[in-house]
């Protein structure tokens, strides 16, 4: 029997988002190696063109981190990559601590990822799923997706999946 993801209250979260370079690292997470590398692997067509474009070589930074869970529960990271000096998107539990609400310049994507299918019905969201995202823009839903099959309404769009890809079991 699939057992339902742990609910965590934002206070109870085990990592944090800081500044675009800074990663903290908590009680939950561990660093196997330096937290920060730079490599210039890259394909030699990109290596030309980054030269060409910016006049010196590729090169490329890497923040690496590990996750430290707990034995038959999961847990759900939220990346979410963006330039320096633009906002910092707020990020917050969402369906009882098994998706996420990510909100950014007007922009909120709600997140669900669990290990069995849920009824959920939170910010005008209604659905019986395992995995779905809810994009909206300025309020209104602009798409609204099931990765894993069940039913999902969001104010005035709807999805329904009877039959799941092949390989999605």
């Amino acid at each position: 029997m699939a057992q339902r993801s742990k609910s965590l209250s934002r206070g109870e979260w085990p990592w944090t988002s800081r500044a675009t370079r800074e990663i903290r690292l908590e009680s939950q997470m561990e660093s196997q190696v330096a937290p920060i590398f730079t490599h210039n692997q890259c394909e030699p067509i990109v290596a030309r063109l980054h030269q060409q474009k910016y006049g010196k070589a590729f090169e490329e930074k890497q923040v690496v981190c590990r996750a430290k869970g707990k034995k038959g529960e999961g847990f759900l990271a939220v990346i979410f990559p963006r330039k320096a000096g633009e906002p910092e998107p707020v990020i917050e539990p969402w369906a009882d601590g098994a998706g996420a609400k990510i909100a950014w310049r007007g922009e909120t994507r709600f997140v669900l990822l669990d290990s069995v299918e849920r009824e959920v019905n939170a910010d005008r969201i209604k659905a019986q799923a395992g995995a779905l995202v809810c994009k909206t823009v300025g309020g209104k839903v602009a798409s609204l997706t099931l990765m894993a099959g069940g039913s999902a309404e969001a104010t005035s769009a709807k999805a329904v999946v009877a039959q799941l890809l092949p390989g999605l079991k």
